[in-house]
């Protein structure tokens, strides 16, 4: 059965800012363990939200914002279902290279942390509205600039104790890069260990503690991310299936379901 909860995606039409997705989720569904090919920007309007990230799990309460780097493993779940209003901002470098050109600053880059800032949390929220519920691309511009302008004029915003643990090991980022160019195909260990020249249980055991998942839950991570950028490029489900290695289009809707909440049809009516 669904889970009882009520979730919208949204791209603004926005020529000059490309690169920007929203999220609105109320509702009890939860988020288990997932990666964003982007950087995220996530807080509550109203309920907290337990989340785990880098093990350390923490409460995000209203008031506070939080950052999760791209590829950084992390989960997240209401406390409260019948309060929850979540709201999160997916963008890329790309999207934050336009950010920086327009404020003329020099790109800085965004790390995993909790921020506990009120003002800034409420522009946000403000932000995140006037995404979801008008098309006016001035006010949405005008709001984009300032909201990040605050974040980046922060000082020091971060919590060591958030900080992702970079993955420094060459044959980890061989096979992340190889995962990356190959969604579209089935692969196997045995590539993997020509590829990075070790045992299939090295690498099993090297995964799992660099990344926090397997390395085939991570590619599937990879392939919902890459089908979710396919779908809003107008592709079809069935060719966005069968381009991002899902046996056919049920089977990725049975995954994409379990991710976003929602089967991809679904996705491309909720995020208009």
């Amino acid at each position: 059965m669904r889970e009882n909860s009520s979730i919208k995606y949204k791209i603004p039409p926005l020529e000059s800012f490309t690169g920007l997705e929203v999220l609105s989720c109320n509702g009890q569904k939860s988020f288990s363990r997932h990666i964003h090919d982007g950087y995220v920007l996530w807080l509550n309007s109203s309920g907290g939200e337990d989340f785990s990230v880098n093990k350390q799990k923490a409460t995000l309460q209203p008031g506070n914002i939080g950052i999760i780097e791209p590829g950084i493993v992390h989960e997240n779940s209401s406390c409260d279902s019948l309060s929850r209003h979540l709201r999160s901002f997916y963008f890329s470098e790309d999207f934050l290279s336009g950010v920086f050109s327009r404020l003329e600053k020099k790109n800085m880059q965004l790390r995993t942390t909790v921020i506990e800032n009120k003002d800034l949390w409420k522009n946000f929220i403000y932000l995140h509205n006037s995404i979801l519920f008008q098309n006016d691309i001035l006010k949405m511009e005008e709001n984009i600039l300032f909201c990040f302008s605050q974040l980046f004029n922060l000082n020091d915003p971060y919590d060591d104790k958030f900080q992702s643990q970079h993955w420094n090991d060459r044959r980890i980022n061989t096979i992340l890069e190889y995962f990356h160019e190959n969604t579209d195909r089935q692969i196997s260990l045995k590539e993997l260990e020509e590829l990075v020249g070790c045992s299939s249980f090295h690498i099993i055991r090297l995964f799992k503690n660099h990344t926090g998942l397997t390395a085939h839950a991570y590619l599937t991570q990879i392939r919902l991310e890459k089908a979710k950028q396919l779908l809003n490029e107008g592709k079809s489900i069935l060719d966005t299936a069968l381009s991002t290695g899902f046996s056919d289009q049920s089977h990725l809707t049975r995954n994409f379901i379990t991710r976003y909440g929602l089967s991809p049809g679904e996705y491309l009516l909720k995020k208009r």
